[in-house]
């Protein structure tokens, strides 16, 4: 089997074990092993070596060629929000499979993952604030990034309070980046939501 045949049939396994988890940034074990195997850091390098886009990538791709010049995702859209929250007790948050591969999936940042969002700004000419589970040390914090349209990461906001069962998801931020920015659109601060 030759390298192509190789990568097209490792693009098609990740495929069909993405199609199972249809977040863009989602780990499991066919990856894992891939990744591995490839002596990668994660799955968001994976993807950029066999040239397969998450779907956030690609996204914002599909928006720049579209000419839009400023695009807003959704809060912790990366790897997806904590919806398990709000049907699990506070026990199983915690210590439940959910919060682990939460944790497992949350974005360091800097990172692959942060980069390859960047290049896609940068490759779309397109200012994009986004919203991530950032992962720092062992606590996910719900943050809000805004890259300018050369790519670069002007903003890294966290909220300041995540409220009620939030607070067993995410940790308080330090208000650090509760600023507007200068960027090619404009002048833009951020609240991924109230109260912030």
């Amino acid at each position: 089997m030759n390298v192509r045949q190789k990568k097209l049939e490792m693009i098609e396994a990740m495929n069909r074990a993405r199609a199972l988890e249809p977040s863009s940034f989602v780990p499991n074990k066919l990856l894992d092993t891939l990744i591995e195997r490839m002596n990668l850091k994660n799955d968001a390098e994976l993807c950029r070596v066999l040239e397969v886009q998450p779907p956030i990538i690609s996204k914002i791709r599909q928006l720049g060629k579209q000419g839009v010049q400023f695009a807003t995702f959704p809060e912790t859209v990366v790897p997806n929000y904590p919806y398990f929250s709000f049907i699990q007790p506070a026990w199983q948050i915690l210590g439940g499979v959910e919060h682990l591969k939460l944790l497992d999936q949350a974005v360091t940042v800097p990172s692959a993952t942060t980069d390859g969002i960047g290049e896609a700004c940068r490759e779309a000419d397109m200012v994009v604030s986004i919203g991530v589970n950032e992962r720092d040390g062992g606590t996910i914090y719900n943050t809000q990034l805004l890259f300018d349209a050369d790519g670069s990461l002007v903003q890294h906001r966290r909220k300041i309070s995540p409220t009620y069962h939030e607070r067993m998801i995410w940790g308080q931020g330090d208000g650090a980046g509760l600023r507007a920015v200068d960027t090619r659109v404009g002048r833009i601060g951020q609240l991924p939501m109230e109260p912030c």
